[in-house]
């Protein structure tokens, strides 16, 4: 006597009951293996020729081991007298009196499928009256249980059991070898209703095995069983399909889950009914499942539930949506029993916490919770305004705002960004204002002056400064001040002895600056006026020549222009020597000249970049050139050589060696093209270098 325990229920289970499901549990066990080599033997079969071939044969075979099971658990039990034989002409056979094996009736309708595509009308009806005719004697092979043990004693026992002694017909015609009927067979075979057509046939077939199973122990091992009737699943059926909605006591409902299960404690809608009403937070139902074989079942059924949570849930990319779901995931998984690691629940929970993370990150700063994140987004909103509000032109608006960005209060986020920004600001304004009263001052200074000097010395010191460092210019005017006489008296460098010649020597300073102003430079003719002018003018305190070589630079450069001018036209017309007497026959200095050539050489590189290159080919190739033409010639000949002596042996090998030979003829042809294009762009730089360019 067993006892389970289910919230406020005792499910007490007599011997009977554990009996028969033990029973249960290892014929589940032994189908579950069936059912799975099946599986692995049809995918085997790649198509459906060979499944037709093979199927009878193959589920004997596994009905062998069905059915043998059973026997050697017998047999190891003590059961010596027992054989397979035996067991099935005894115990198995009385299952289907003459009924045909489910697998068989399975086989011939897939096996109707089949000759509907590979077989013609009269072929299919002499295929029937074939195996009609077969029906009542056992010649071995075909289906049945007989074919599963040894012996043609076995056939008659069989035949009688089960008619399923057939013979089968090995020549059926034409098998359909078209694309079309190919087509439909590959379809057959893969179409998973034909699988399923022969997984159910077995699970039948395995159901009569185990009742045969059940029938010795009760006549033979003193066992007994209670069965569960098809009077009373159907009962059972009917109860819970009555009051899944049906509003009752609490009294009444436990009356009727004890009556249920006194009918059928394996139907897998009483566990989902007891489930759905009180859960499994503690798995007892789970293990009461799992004790009557349904276990699987209703942890799939504990999924199914669950997983609906997931699926009609709204799931915006929102924390407050994730959130809710997994409170409600989580509630459901105790509820119903279902592991915390449970991988969808592990998923919303890791995307619960990527959400809930991003909420509470806020300008890359994690905060501790969600709303210290979002007052930090208050407080940014109300410091933005704060200095939008700030005029960063005006200095007085830019105090102000300074104030009430200070004033403001700020927990979470830091207002010093804005205050910064607002600081730096009122500097730049500041450090403005100071900036051009400094500029003012200085400007107003005439330094051949000493009293403009001495007042901007008395300005200097009387303004207040607080971002300008003026002790610099302060410094500056008080030294003009202190060496006032000796600087009044120096004129570009030059001490004059009197304040007068010094005056005379500004005056001629300004003359010659302001002609030289006036010079256009680019007119030959106002170019030699001023240099003209230059020298007639008679000077008396001023070295005029730097000025007048200042006018001859103008010169120069003018000459030097015309020249630039003239080589473009030459080089345009590939004219490359004239370019380079235009600047050999120029008036200009011989420093100009080398200017001007490193110019002009320049451009003529960037000009034959190309066939640069190309001549410093030619060069490298013209220096092996007759070290691999020897090289060539000497391998072409061996090649030959070789060629003729094969020929002895393969009459073709004389032919390819001449056609490797041509190879290399045809290889040394392109090759000289390529060097003579080489050579004529190496004369090319030849020539120019000869002329005098540096390349």
């Amino acid at each position: 006597m067993r006892e389970f325990t289910y919230q406020k229920y005792r499910f007490c289970i007599s011997e009977e009951v554990e009996n028969f499901a033990n029973e249960v549990k290892r014929m589940y066990a032994i189908q579950e293996e069936a059912e799975e080599k099946l599986r692995t033997i049809y995918k085997q079969y790649s198509d459906m020729d060979t499944a037709i071939k093979k199927l009878e044969m193959d589920c004997n075979s596994i009905l062998r081991e069905i059915t043998d099971h059973y026997v050697q658990r017998w047999i190891d039990s003590g059961f010596y007298e027992l054989s397979l034989e035996s067991f099935i002409r005894d115990y198995v056979q009385p299952e289907y009196g003459n009924d045909a094996l489910a697998l068989e009736s399975a086989y011939e309708q897939i096996r109707a499928e089949y000759n509907d595509i590979v077989m013609t009308q009269e072929q299919k009806e002499e295929y029937r009256r074939l195996r009609k005719a077969g029906r009542g004697r056992w010649v071995g092979g075909g289906f049945g249980l007989a074919n599963a043990v040894s012996g043609a004693a076995t056939a008659g026992m069989m035949n009688a059991a089960s008619g399923l002694g057939h013979g089968v017909v090995n020549a059926i015609g034409n098998l359909g070898t078209s694309i079309a009927a190919a087509g439909k067979k590959r379809k057959l075979y893969e179409n998973q209703h034909t699988l399923d057509l022969l997984l159910e046939a077995l699970s039948e077939d395995a159901g009569a095995i185990f009742r045969a199973n059940i029938e010795f122990a009760e006549n033979n091992a003193s066992l007994t069983y209670k069965r569960v009737t098809i009077d009373a699943c159907e009962k059972a059926s009917a109860i819970i399909s009555n009051i899944r909605s049906r509003d009752m006591s609490e009294e009444e409902f436990e009356k009727i889950v004890k009556q249920i299960f006194d009918l059928n404690p394996y139907d897998i809608e009483f566990y989902r009914l007891l489930l759905l009403k009180y859960g499994d937070e503690k798995y007892e139902l789970d293990e009461l499942a799992k004790f009557f074989s349904c276990g699987q079942m209703l942890k799939t059924s504990k999924l199914v539930k669950f997983n609906e949570i997931y699926l009609q849930a709204d799931k915006a990319e929102e924390y407050e949506s994730y959130k809710t779901l997994l409170l409600k995931m989580e509630k459901a998984a105790t509820f119903y029993g279902i592991d915390k690691e449970n991988k969808l629940l592990q998923t919303v929970r890791e995307k619960c916490n990527e959400l809930e993370l991003k909420e509470r990150t806020f300008e890359g700063i994690v905060f501790d919770t969600i709303e210290m994140a979002e007052e930090a987004k208050k407080e940014k909103a109300d410091l933005e305004r704060l200095f939008n509000e700030i005029d960063l032109s005006d200095e007085d608006s830019l105090k102000i705002g300074i104030d009430s960005l200070e004033a403001y209060e700020a927990t979470v986020y830091s207002k010093n960004v804005y205050l910064d920004r607002a600081k730096g600001e009122l500097d730049k304004r500041i450090y403005e204002s100071e900036e051009k009263i400094l500029k003012e001052i200085l400007q107003s200074i005439n330094s051949l002056n000493k009293d403009s000097l001495e007042e901007a010395e008395k300005k200097l010191k009387q303004v207040e400064f607080t971002k300008v460092n003026k002790q610099k210019y302060l410094n500056e005017v008080q030294d003009d001040i202190k060496n006032f006489s000796y600087n009044i008296r120096k004129v570009e460098g030059v001490l004059y002895d009197t304040v007068e010649e010094a005056e005379k020597a500004r005056q001629e300073v300004k003359f010659y600056t302001e002609l030289l102003q006036s010079i256009t430079v680019n007119n030959y003719d106002s170019i030699l006026t001023a240099i003209e002018n230059l020298k007639a003018f008679n000077y008396t305190y001023v070295n005029s020549q730097k000025y007048i070589a200042q006018a001859y630079d103008f010169l120069y450069e003018f000459r030097m222009e015309e020249v630039r001018k003239q080589w473009n036209d030459f080089l345009e017309n590939k004219n490359y020597k004239e370019a380079l007497n235009a600047i050999y026959s120029s008036n200009i200095p011989e420093g100009k000249k080398k200017q001007l050539m490193g110019e002009l050489n320049t451009i003529v590189k960037e000009k034959f970049k190309t066939k640069l290159t190309e001549a410093e080919q030619y060069k490298t190739k013209s220096a092996n050139k007759k070290e691999e033409l020897n090289s060539t010639l000497l391998g072409m000949i061996l090649v030959l050589v070789i060629g003729a002596f094969l020929t002895k042996f393969f009459s073709s090998a004389f032919k390819i060696a001449v056609v490797l030979v041509a190879f290399a003829v045809l290889g040394l042809w392109m090759e000289k093209r390529e060097i003579e294009k080489f050579r004529k762009s190496y004369e090319e730089i030849n020539e120019l270098k000869q002329m005098g360019f540096d390349l």
